[in-house]
């Protein structure tokens, strides 16, 4: 009971800076712009800020020695939830566009922008650097075949070396070989990540809520699909998965990392990338509001029908 209060706690927290993005666009209270400003502190400052934070001040070989079941079990989700997405992609999609949004959004919940400050939140920073540990797979797997999916097919989007040259991936390997060569940082650096990265939470959230409101709320609410696509993502499948490997897994803690990754909601990049490239972007903003609505109920419930 204790994690389902702390998690509903955190919950509430982060969609009360969601409801503020959402006012502030609505209000017009900041410039047109303002989301991609956020969207670009977020990837370029806040989430690499505290990625370092977290894995210079973790990455140990000892503790890499002692984690190495958190990549192996990652990777088992990805096998099984890569042919589920295009299974359920090809069932919800109406056209090419779409289909792509709810392949992306099987495989890749919002480990990210929403899992990080929920984990943060809830377990502490000790949890955290099991969770992004468990999650490096997931940051390739979203950097490359996940940024392909979301690309339209007429822009012939292709895997390559390049969508790994990105602010988080950098990041990673920087916070990677401080922590194992175990320099420390200057006191003034170490304290502008460790604040920069206290922004990462409130800012993703007013990032969400300022991106669903340059929509129509009832045109967002209206798509039956979305629905079952957020079912499907907030409780069809943490739960199956994490049942099933709970007959294999004995760690309660790994299973509890896994249970944070699948419960997410749908995430940004359904929005944000296809933006780019000058796609349809109708069906992730219905995803973000709705599922990211969701969540609020749905991730406590999870923690406190598993027992964590």
């Amino acid at each position: 009971m204790t994690t389902f209060f702390s998690a509903l706690n955190t919950t509430l927290l982060m969609f009360t800076f969601l409801l503020a993005g959402y006012f502030l666009k609505k209000k017009e209270l900041l410039p047109a712009s303002a989301d991609t400003v956020l969207s670009r502190l977020e990837n370029m400052v806040f989430v690499p800020a505290l990625v370092i934070n977290t894995f210079m001040a973790r990455f140990t070989l000892e503790n890499l020695s002692l984690k190495w079941p958190y990549i192996a079990l990652s990777l088992i989700v990805a096998a099984v939830t890569l042919p589920l997405s295009y299974l359920i992609g090809r069932l919800l999609g109406g056209d090419e566009a779409e289909e792509r949004v709810y392949r992306y959004s099987t495989m890749i919940p919002n480990f990210s922008f929403f899992g990080i400050p929920l984990v943060r939140g809830t377990l502490g920073e000790e949890a955290l650097f099991s969770y992004l540990i468990f999650c490096i797979p997931m940051y390739v797997i979203c950097y490359s075949i996940g940024t392909v999916w979301l690309i339209p097919s007429e822009k012939g989007a292709k895997m390559s070396l390049k969508s790994f040259c990105n602010p988080i991936c950098i990041s990673l390997l920087i916070g990677i070989v401080l922590g194992l060569i175990g320099l420390p940082l200057p006191g003034f650096l170490g304290t502008a990540l460790g604040q920069a990265a206290d922004c990462m939470g409130p800012v993703a959230m007013l990032l969400t809520g300022f991106v669903v409101a340059g929509y129509g709320i009832r045109r967002l609410l209206s798509n039956r699909k979305v629905y079952i696509m957020a079912a499907l993502r907030l409780l069809a499948i943490p739960m199956v998965l994490t049942a099933v490997l709970r007959i294999f897994v004995k760690d309660p803690e790994l299973l509890l990392y896994v249970l944070c990754f699948l419960a997410m909601p749908l995430g940004l990049n359904t929005i944000v990338i296809p933006a780019a490239y000058g796609g349809d972007t109708s069906t992730g903003a219905s995803c973000a509001l709705i599922s990211s609505t969701l969540a609020v109920i749905t991730i406590p419930v999870l923690f406190l029908l598993f027992g964590f």
